[in-house]
């Protein structure tokens, strides 16, 4: 019984491991702020989050830290996961996606 449930929880990361990449095993393009129509003023919000991921260093120096988060809201189907998407291809880090209820 514990082999089987050990296999199926390895089947489980095997088959997500490989959700980064498109059909033809390349790797998907990364969302930028060029792929998110409108919303201009958040695009601006969000240049200060930006410069921090690619240069905390920078930040670090003069005694600022990064925010604990940021929270999209809105109706559904607005685009906030696609503006947090493009906020970390601007920025060059990975996005990862979680939701609750």
């Amino acid at each position: 019984m514990w082999a089987i449930f050990g296999f199926l929880i390895f089947m489980f990361f095997k088959a997500d491991s490989h959700s980064h990449l498109d059909t033809n095993n390349k790797p998907l393009k990364a969302i930028t702020f060029d792929d998110v129509v409108g919303l201009e003023e958040c695009k601006e919000s969000l240049q200060e989050v930006i410069n921090y991921m690619r240069d905390p260093k920078r930040y670090e120096d003069i005694g600022a830290r990064m925010r604990r988060g940021i929270i999209f809201y809105g109706p559904s189907g607005t685009g906030k996961t696609t503006l947090a998407k493009a906020t970390a291809g601007e920025a060059g880090v990975p996005f990862f996606s979680c939701n609750a209820s």
